[in-house]
């Protein structure tokens, strides 16, 4: 993927619902973004980054995109054609990888995306007492990412990369007001956490990332397009990496990664065979047709 330009700077900045909790108890930060559509800046229709976090002292929970503000994630507006919004968080080894998406066009983006929103919040159960420990961004991480709604890297300033966070004991007076989640609770937040180790590594979905950046492009300007006029299909080449009922995983020759629908249900078989066809938007997926699977 060739990316065109480098456009100026927006700020990021990271908050905390609290700088002190209770073992037990949930903190949650928030990702916020400011200074879109101005200097340069379009919108924000991208982005992919590393949190640091003690996993000894905190384990990850849960995961959103929504804007405290309005309720609803600035990344899926409402569009005609939108390839919808693809986004995930895991976590491995003291590390969130998280990363969103847009599949809206650029034009829907830049006239209607605010010019500042939270894009990301990550939650964390407290697990033992501690007198500080940081979660912060990963600055140095090459692959740290946000792009406009024509794919062109954003250099983004961070006002606050990190939140700071006491832990008190059981019962110690922290200042979270969420409830202590029971012990079934802890036990399916660890379960999750457990799951999240099991699936692909971040490199990966970095790389899922940037090859939606690259697909969705074409597929979203043709969506831009009347209703009723068909889309024009986009051809693909790519090796099944795993299956999920009528959808694949698919990798591309240089290691990208993304999903595609397919149509009828796959069988386990498939997997490793390489799949071409005609990639078109559908609704908020992409779509495969006249797809062709073989073993070379």
């Amino acid at each position: 993927m060739c990316w065109v330009g480098v456009v100026s700077a927006a700020t990021v900045n990271v908050s905390s619902s609290s700088n002190r909790v209770s073992v037990g108890q949930v903190v949650t930060l928030t990702f916020a973004v400011s200074g879109l559509h101005q200097g340069g800046v379009g919108s924000l229709a991208g982005f992919d980054l590393d949190l640091q976090y003690d996993n000894s002292l905190l384990s990850f929970q849960s995961f959103g995109f929504l804007d405290a503000a309005t309720g609803a994630n600035a990344l899926d507006l409402p569009e005609v054609g939108s390839l919808g919004f693809f986004g995930d968080a895991a976590a491995a080894g003291g590390i969130v990888d998280a990363f969103g998406l847009s599949g809206n066009s650029a034009a829907v983006l830049d006239a209607q995306q605010p010019d500042g929103f939270d894009f990301l919040t990550l939650s964390f159960v407290a697990l033992q007492a501690s007198s500080g420990t940081a979660l912060a961004i990963d600055l140095a991480d090459p692959l740290l990412t946000f792009s406009d709604a024509n794919g062109r890297p954003i250099t983004m300033d961070f006002g606050s990369a990190r939140a700071l966070l006491i832990i008190d004991p059981q019962g110690g007076g922290g200042e979270n007001t969420v409830p202590e989640p029971g012990a079934p609770a802890l036990a399916l937040a660890a379960l999750a956490g457990a799951g999240w180790a099991r699936r692909r590594s971040g490199r990966q979905r970095r790389a899922a990332l940037a090859l939606s950046l690259a697909l969705a492009a074409p597929l979203a300007s043709q969506a831009q397009t009347k209703a009723d006029t068909p889309a024009q299909p986009t051809p693909i080449d790519v090796r099944v990496v795993e299956v999920a009922g009528t959808r694949a995983k698919v990798r591309a020759e240089d290691g990208r990664e993304f999903w595609v629908s397919v149509g009828p249900a796959l069988t386990p078989d498939k997997v490793g065979q390489r799949l071409r066809g005609e990639a078109v938007p559908k609704g908020d997926v992409i779509k495969v047709n006249a797809p062709t699977f073989s073993a070379t």
